[in-house]
């Protein structure tokens, strides 16, 4: 069914008064987004999103052969990254080398070309006037320059999936399932446009279409997902959640936290909340980038999100599910209430196609407007005025910190590239070299020293135990960075995880500062932990724990104390030594054990509850109330709302 507004007043060479060409009326925006292009090349060093620098091993390791994680020992199989980006970047590198310049290169041509196929895309439902405003929204939009410098895979996405829905457009069912499974590869939230192609197709009573579309899709990613299968089974359990990555992330995620099923719930709340936020403040009216939509009301932004939607399934139904525009953008927002990450530009592949909608749709909204003629023709004008206001205010907002970068000044932290603090790497650790950092592939993008991830646990001896059998010696920590936002209870884990990293580097016998750099932000610690003792007395941990299920008290007290002899940083240790002595009786002996661990590490929280809760069974009250503000406080700086609640409870009368 033609779009109403289809081909009306288009292609008229003489759009305003005077005579003016087509072609030069829209050679003003074009010029006018190379331009921003342009001046956002050089905004963000490559590992600034960590995600870049994994795009760009990548496709050096698909260059040498393979698809592996070079910044790991060893090169495992890398599964967390699809290779449809890694693949693009491997292809360009071929024609004009793999660094860093032509890396971001590609992705100014992209962002370029993704305004070019968005104003394609939207002539053939807007008029010339609608559409020459279209061009002008987009090239001041913040978020269509943005990345031009940044080798994310959001510019790609955005190409293929303009691509892809102009195939379908011309009923080219082959090219559309084509470029839909290109889509998947290079981000998940494809799989939105596969289901938007294939409802529009069955509801439009072609589903021999819609069946092909489903195979050719099938044929292009299974074989990825099989790979990805057999690549975890040696890592045990959830091989065919990680197939999928995205899945996996999720399975992950909820394991960190104590409750799962509520745990899901408030991702879902969250999400709503979030993107309540960022669709109207950084897409319809770009004044987010300002004040992050600080003003907006966790009332008001699940209620935007609700009318989003709604709208989107209403202009659904009204073009009887054959409009594959407002299905993509009503799948891609639910798709995205689920997800886990939380982040602004998970938007920005919708930013065209949602304004495509609303300008093609505009005589809905203008019809039901009981005004005169006139208003109704100036509505579009001042809402026209109104977006390019914001967009405009928008992009000084991402140049505030961006210009004095550019003429000497002071730069925002997070966008410093930290020059020194990898030059120092280069110069004193030796290559063989295994750093845990939350970007490990940033610092082998610059340093040639793999690197693993950061435990998640919330005890000080498992940390220390995950890390040296990852075979780290060194911690690079940045105290600008933060992990990706997460939502929910889930993100609520990380950031108590982030915190509780902070508070084991306090165990001096364990980790010594080497190096540090206040203009960069950056701190490198040493693993200092003696590797065999350690190993000794999680042995004699173990032991100790045996004998203790046999109730062989005597010989467990031995092999605890001898493990605290052997380490004594051991929290474990001291925490079974107090149990074990508490549980027979042994209060005054639990007291002194329960003290040697606070001495050996002052502000580990669950041994001032522990000897809160001995000091009240001994009837000592003050001094039971004394350990227990002490933890609470402890707590709060964790930001462990578990144990928060124990000591609240502990301290009412």
């Amino acid at each position: 069914m033609e779009h109403p507004l289809k081909n009306q007043n288009s292609l008229n060479p003489t759009l305003f008064e005077g005579g003016v060409s087509v072609s030069k009326i829209y050679l003003w925006p074009v010029l006018l987004f190379l331009s921003l292009c342009l001046f956002h090349f050089s905004d963000y060093f490559v590992g600034l999103f960590h995600d870049d620098a994994y795009y760009f091993l990548t496709a050096k390791s698909l260059l040498n052969g393979h698809y592996a994680d070079l910044a790991v020992p060893g090169e495992p199989a890398l599964t967390a990254y699809y290779p449809g980006y890694p693949a693009i970047i491997a292809a360009w590198s071929l024609f004009a080398g793999h660094n860093i310049f032509s890396a971001k290169l590609l992705s100014l041509i992209l962002s370029f070309c993704s305004f070019l196929l968005a104003l394609k895309l939207a002539a053939r439902d807007l008029n010339d006037r609608r559409l020459y405003f279209f061009a002008v929204f987009m090239a001041l939009h913040p978020f269509t320059s943005n990345y031009a410098g940044a080798v994310m895979s959001e510019p790609a996405f955005l190409v293929l999936s303009l691509l892809a829905l102009s195939a379908f457009s011309k009923e080219k069912e082959y090219l559309f399932a084509f470029l839909t499974a290109a889509c998947f590869l290079v981000r998940p939230a494809g799989l939105n446009l596969l289901a938007a192609g294939v409802v529009s197709l069955a509801a439009s009573r072609r589903p021999a279409s819609a069946i092909k579309v489903l195979l050719i899709f099938s044929t292009a990613v299974i074989p990825w997902l099989i790979r990805n299968y057999f690549a975890q089974l040696d890592t045990g359990g959830s091989a065919a959640f990680a197939s999928f990555h995205f899945s996996q992330q999720w399975v992950d995620d909820l394991r960190a936290t104590a409750n799962p099923l509520p745990a899901i719930s408030t991702v879902v709340s969250d999400n709503i909340v979030f993107y309540g936020k960022m669709i109207p403040f950084f897409v319809f009216l770009p004044f987010g980038f300002l004040s992050a939509g600080s003003g907006f009301s966790a009332i008001l932004a699940p209620l935007f999100l609700l009318i989003s939607c709604v709208f989107a399934l209403i202009l659904v139904i009204r073009a009887r599910m054959n409009d594959i525009n407002a299905l993509y953008v009503f799948f891609y927002l639910i798709f995205h209430i689920f997800w886990i990450n939380q982040d602004q530009r998970y938007l920005y592949p919708l930013t065209p196609i949602l304004f495509i909608i609303l300008l093609s749709h505009w005589d809905v909204f203008q019809t039901k407007l009981k005004s005169t003629q006139r208003l109704n023709r100036l509505t579009p004008w001042l809402i026209a005025a109104g977006i390019g206001f914001f967009s405009i205010g928008a992009c000084l907002g991402q140049l505030r910190y961006q210009i004095p970068k550019k003429f000497g000044g002071k730069v925002k932290p997070s966008f410093l590239f930290p020059a020194e603090s990898f030059a120092w790497i280069r110069a004193n650790l030796p290559p063989s070299a295994v750093i845990g950092s939350t970007a490990k592939a940033r610092i082998f993008l610059y340093t040639e020293r793999k690197g693993c991830e950061l435990p998640r646990t919330p005890h000080p001896d498992a940390y220390c135990h995950t890390l040296l059998e990852s075979g780290a010696n060194y911690l690079f920590f940045r105290g600008t960075e933060a992990d990706i936002a997460t939502a929910g209870m889930v993100g609520q884990a990380e950031r108590r995880q982030r915190s509780l990293r902070r508070k084991f580097l306090m165990q001096r016998s364990r980790y010594r500062l080497r190096y540090r750099n206040d203009r960069e932000k950056t701190f490198i610690f040493e693993i200092a932990a003696d590797r065999k003792k350690f190993s000794e007395a999680l042995h004699l941990l173990k032991s100790g724990y045996a004998a203790w299920r046999q109730k062989k008290h005597d010989s467990a007290q031995k092999y605890f104390r001898q493990a605290l002899r052997d380490d004594p940083s051991l929290m474990s240790g001291y925490d079974a030594l107090v149990l074990m002595l508490a549980e027979n009786g042994k209060y005054s002996q639990a007291i002194a054990a329960a003290k040697d661990a606070i001495r050996a590490f002052p502000i580990h929280t669950p041994a001032h509850w522990r000897l809160g809760q001995l000091y009240r069974m001994t009837g000592e009250k003050q001094m039971a109330h004394q350990e227990f503000e002490i933890a609470l406080n402890l707590a709060k700086r964790d930001q462990d709302p578990e144990m928060e609640k124990f000591c609240l409870a502990a301290l009412k009368p």
